[in-house]
């Protein structure tokens, strides 16, 4: 056995892993024989490195430690006859290693006939310790280490695939532009991964006015940032000028819209060569990334004419009573934010941002001499005048978008009291949902501070003063404390939304 010389081959790259060769054996002279015959050559430019074992247990123990063995060399007969076969078995069967390379070498073949062994067993050559020379041995290893290495590569594919359908379903759930650059760049990351390397995964963006920064997975870092190389710098220019995927060796570069219609170039570097598979995973995922920008971008445009839609509407409500359309936009812009002080989550805060923009949708439905009377209302009038509660309900209740199902909400319960004696269902406290208690916030702040065809606007002493005493009572006491604490921030909100001159403010209180 080992009659030849052993072969040589091309020295193992620098910082490549060895490509691990179980040895399993009960003489100690083959195992030795097989290292000094093995070790120092390499393949693909990885060295070669044995690990031992001398009996059936160590072979597993030494699996189980090795989760990387590419290739065992096994003997038939050690402690039993048939150690090397139940060793065979337990890779298989329990193990559920299907990728490692089974070569059963026997210096008793009668014990374990060649016919019999390849068709009961799952292994990969046979072979006589007689027959196996040194030249024989190094074959028989380099054609299963080929087999194991396309094996690898196979899986390798097959989960990186897998992670681009993972990382793309995670792209098409998302409706934020900053949500979504963020997810983008750290799936990205992730896939790089796959093929492993220490350094860590750095990103820059160039911006639309040409300045670099440095990013982290969550989003801008401080600091301007550097470009690690020519070929990044290079790389980074093309996909601004061209807006195609620009790979280069340790990296790539792609543009992209960095949001509220911003474009910019993103470079991601990988802190090591990129294989094939990086470039073939990295083309697939920058086309889904490509698909569900453009879905970002349909829904933002679908939220914005919605949003249009909604404040339209209102407006024409709004201007029957002869009032300005920008109260519904103030009542919007205070409930959204009172909504953020409550600690509602933000995808709530968007819905009651917009549904209560249609608080008064039912005003629709009352006649204008109820609607823009002067003077009191009789109680007749006033009792059409509160139907306009139920009118916007009615026609707002049938839908299943949670916007406008909100919205019907809103409609119902915003003269709802906290105390009980509001309309139209006398509701109390809970009883009330949150986004009606919060728009009557909202309505209440803004009907006092702004001139109605009725009454001038009151000051904001005035305004406070009305707070306390309705807190508890007509008003949400949680809410109002929340409100009077930031009472600044609403009152910059009703700045950046001003009547026309025709509705400005007055001091004085009607």
């Amino acid at each position: 056995m080992f009659a030849e010389e052993a072969p040589t081959v091309s020295s193992s790259e620098e910082g490549a892993p060895p490509w691990e060769i179980l040895v399993v054996d009960d003489d100690e002279e083959v195992r030795r024989v097989t290292r000094l015959v093995l070790e120092g050559t390499a393949f693909e430019g990885r060295a070669l490195r044995c690990i031992e074992a001398g009996t059936g247990e160590r072979a597993i123990e030494q699996l189980r430690e090795h989760a990387d063995v590419a290739v065992v060399l096994l003997d038939v007969v050690m402690e039993t006859e048939s150690a090397g076969l139940d060793i065979i078995r337990t890779i298989r069967e329990e193990m559920k290693n299907t990728a490692v390379r089974l070569i059963l070498r026997t210096g008793q073949p009668g014990q374990a006939p060649e016919r019999q062994v390849v068709l009961d067993y799952d292994i990969n050559d046979y072979k006589e310790k007689t027959e196996l020379t040194a030249q024989k041995l190094f074959t028989a290893v380099v054609a299963a280490l080929r087999a194991y290495r396309d094996i690898q590569t196979i899986e390798s594919g097959r989960k990186g695939l897998e992670q681009v359908i993972v990382s793309t379903q995670r792209l098409f759930g998302i409706t934020s532009r900053e949500d979504f650059n963020r997810i983008a760049l750290r799936e990205a990351a992730r896939l790089l991964r796959l093929e492993g390397g220490e350094k860590p995964i750095e990103a820059y963006v160039l911006d639309a006015r040409g300045d670099l920064h440095a990013l982290s997975e969550d989003g801008f870092a401080a600091g301007d940032g550097q470009l690690p190389s020519p070929e990044a710098e290079r790389s980074l220019g093309e996909a601004a000028r061209t807006k195609e995927l620009v790979m280069f060796e340790t990296g790539f570069a792609v543009n992209a819209e960095l949001g509220a219609g911003s474009w910019g170039a993103v470079c991601v570097v990988a802190g090591r060569r990129l294989t094939w598979r990086d470039h073939y995973l990295m083309t697939i995922f920058a086309q889904a990334v490509d698909f569900a920008s453009a879905n970002i971008a349909l829904n933002e445009e679908m939220e914005k004419t919605l949003r249009e839609i909604v404040f339209s509407l209102a407006a024409v409500t709004e201007m029957r009573s002869l009032e300005t359309a920008q109260h519904v936009r103030r009542v919007a812009a205070y409930t959204q934010r009172l909504a953020e002080l409550a600690g509602l989550p933000p995808e709530e805060v968007a819905i009651v941002h917009l549904a209560s923009a249609l608080h008064d949708l039912g005003k629709i439905g009352i006649p204008d001499s109820i609607l823009n009377k002067p003077g009191r209302l009789t109680d007749e009038e006033y009792e059409t005048m509160k139907s306009h509660t139920q009118i916007g309900y009615d026609l707002l209740r049938y839908s299943e978008r949670p916007m406008v199902k909100a919205a019907a909400t809103i409609a119902l319960g915003h003269h709802e009291r906290f105390d009980g004696a509001g309309y139209p269902r006398g509701l109390r406290g809970s009883e009330i949902h949150a986004y009606g208690r919060l728009t009557a916030v909202a309505d209440v702040f803004d009907a006092l501070g702004s001139q109605r065809s009725y009454k001038l606007a009151w000051d904001d002493a005035d305004i406070v003063e009305h707070f306390r005493a309705a807190s508890g009572h007509s008003l949400d006491p949680v809410l109002v404390d929340l409100f009077l604490q930031h009472l600044d921030e609403f009152v910059a909100l009703r700045a950046a939304y001003p009547d026309p001159p025709a509705f400005s403010r007055s001091t004085e209180k009607g």
